[in-house]
């Protein structure tokens, strides 16, 4: 029976010292999507599927209750001592913690390695990194659901290898990417050294758990404050705008850079020797409007 299967699951996953997993969820919002289905890797080239209810497949497969999952996989998945991987943590784990789940324990992201690694780099999505360090590539998302209004309209098969491959690429990705991070280097109090290692391993790694937990919990605010500081902010800017329009001596739109442009260099004559020109006129931005605030009061308004 499924909770006899997951059962044993739970206890060969407990055994292992880390694991990578996905989510699939109805939608991209980890607050109020729902969660159907986890996919857990701790070996390359295999992986689990674990469909969950409320999903009804189109062939009439089954899916797992939801109590039998999230209490088989919680004590696993709240254990600190297990290392859990994959790719945009953050989302995960808000999904799971939405689900009624904890994820405690360090954590191993693709992405957050990648971008590390290579902080300009616009390419740190699981699709795109396995193409590149796995030579793979994987069905998208649109791929898979093409011609459906759902994921929950998708046949078990078709979900489960999609998912498989998404914890099973976030698993084998990890021994590569730790490579590139480069062994720890630690001095004689035992502290990492500063590298790329010790940012990934104590500032981005981290980090992944006090967001999660912030937008969780929220912040404070002080409602009646904001309302008041937006209040004195905009009389501040209506005062500075009103000086302005009498310094310029004509009404003009201080927000459009050509209006503004006209007034400074055409009706005003400032001066344009050294400021750069663009298909609106002379530059207005901040670093020109510094150059004239000393003998021009209209800049520095």
């Amino acid at each position: 029976s499924f909770p006899e299967f997951v059962e044993k699951f739970t206890q060969a996953l407990n055994s292992k010292p880390s694991f990578a997993f996905d989510t699939e969820t109805t939608g991209l919002d980890p607050w109020s999507a729902d969660l159907v289905g986890i996919s857990i890797s701790w070996i390359d080239n295999e992986a689990f599927y674990l469909p969950i209810l409320p999903a009804i497949f189109p062939g009439g497969e089954k899916a797992i209750a939801a109590d039998a999952v999230r209490n088989a996989l919680s004590p696993v998945f709240a254990d600190a001592a297990i290392e859990k991987i994959g790719l945009n943590l953050k989302f995960d784990i808000e999904i799971l913690n939405h689900f009624g789940m904890d994820v405690a324990g360090p954590l191993f992201d693709a992405m957050l390695a990648s971008y590390v690694l290579s902080p300009d780099g616009r390419q740190n999505g699981l699709k795109a990194l396995t193409l590149k360090h796995l030579k793979e590539r994987m069905t998208t998302f649109e791929e898979m659901t093409a011609g459906k209004d759902s994921i929950l309209e998708v046949d078990l098969a078709t979900v489960g290898q999609y998912a498989c491959h998404d914890a099973d690429a976030s698993y084998r990705l990890r021994a590569i990417l730790e490579r590139e991070l480069g062994e720890p280097v630690r001095d004689q109090q035992g502290k990492l050294v500063p590298s790329l290692r010790k940012v990934f391993e104590e500032i981005e790694s981290p980090l992944v758990h006090v967001l999660v937990a912030m937008e969780r919990i929220g912040i404070a605010i002080d409602a009646e404050r904001l309302t008041k500081l937006g209040e004195e902010f905009l009389a501040e800017i209506q005062s500075h705008e009103k000086k302005i329009i009498e310094l310029a001596g004509v009404e003009f739109n201080l927000n459009s850079p050509k209006q503004l442009s006209e007034v400074l260099f055409e009706k005003l004559q400032l001066p344009t020797q050294g400021v750069r020109k663009t298909s609106h006129g002379y530059s207005t931005d901040a670093n020109v409007l510094a150059k004239f605030e000393e003998k021009y009061e209209i800049a520095r308004e």
